[in-house]
């Protein structure tokens, strides 16, 4: 009768086990999938930012927030301004090389002349959703989980030659705390990448380039390459064809896959691949 009881509470401990050690691969699989989403999502706010488009963030347009150039500095303040039903608070301040390029922006509707750049810095920019949940943003620089120096020089878009710029995330830093203030996520975000096009005309492209994520609080780095990711419709603010691909390392280890293969995905969808080879379709929640 021990013997049989005994059986029993191993079968039993084994299927807790086995369920709590699967629950915990979900967890990591969908803190995954955000990771990727996360350097999809910084790569589209910056470039629209600098597009001359208004935003996507009904509540807080940019033409409603931004500055007028005072030299070579706008500043974009949010003014408690409403996303649905997100509050923003902070701002951002955008740095030109020079009051020529600031005052091109005005008028050509974004960066045009090849050699403009701008620098967008932060020392805090505050989303407060009503649920309590805050997502906090800054440039101030840090130390990631495996000691990696981050800076505090924020992101640098320069216009090249064409329609071509570049997206230089020298340091952000993002911060999800939930409605008790428990940290739910701690990133710092670095990357290099070549952009054209817009999302507003339905044809911008990351052609090339690397997005990294740095996990803090489950110590692992997310290095994510672009191939042709492209907003591919004017009413759709995900991306709609093209690949990002992570490989992971620290206590995360292997290589995942975001598809937005047109045809077979809708606007909002994506194929995700996890460190198993295992596929599915996942909805995107970081709309830039």
């Amino acid at each position: 009768m021990i013997k049989v009881l005994f059986a029993v509470f191993a079968l039993l401990t084994m299927s807790s086990f086995v369920s709590c050690k699967k629950q915990e691969e979900e967890l990591i699989q969908d803190n995954l999938a955000n990771v990727m989403q996360t350097a999809m999502g910084e790569i589209g706010t910056s470039s629209t930012a600098t597009e001359g488009a208004n935003s996507p963030l009904v509540g807080c347009a940019f033409t409603n927030v931004r500055s007028s150039c005072s030299g070579a500095v706008r500043t974009i303040t949010w003014n408690s301004c409403y996303i649905g039903t997100t509050a923003m608070s902070g701002g951002w301040t955008e740095t030109f090389n020079s009051a020529t390029a600031c005052s091109n922006f005005t008028s050509s509707g974004g960066l045009a002349s090849n050699g403009d750049a701008v620098t967008r810095t932060t020392s805090s920019s505050l989303a407060t959703f009503l649920s309590g949940i805050t997502l906090s943003t800054d440039s101030g620089g840090g130390v990631a989980w495996d000691g990696t120096v981050i800076n505090s020089n924020g992101t640098t878009i320069t216009q090249g030659a064409g329609a071509s710029r570049t997206v230089n995330i020298d340091g952000i830093h993002r911060v999800l705390k939930g409605p008790m203030g428990v940290k739910w996520f701690d990133h710092f975000i670095t990357g290099n990448l070549t952009v054209t096009g817009k999302r507003s005309s339905g044809n911008r492209t990351v052609s090339s380039g690397t997005v990294n994520v740095y996990h803090n609080l489950m110590k692992y780095t997310a290095s994510n390459l672009f191939s042709g990711v492209t907003w591919g419709s004017s009413t759709c603010c995900y991306p709609t064809s093209g690949t990002i691909t992570a490989t992971l390392a620290g206590s995360v280890n292997g290589t995942v896959t975001l598809d937005f293969a047109p045809g077979a995905t809708t606007c909002g969808n994506a194929s995700y691949t996890n460190t198993s080879g295992t596929t599915s379709t996942i909805a995107l929640t970081h709309c830039p």
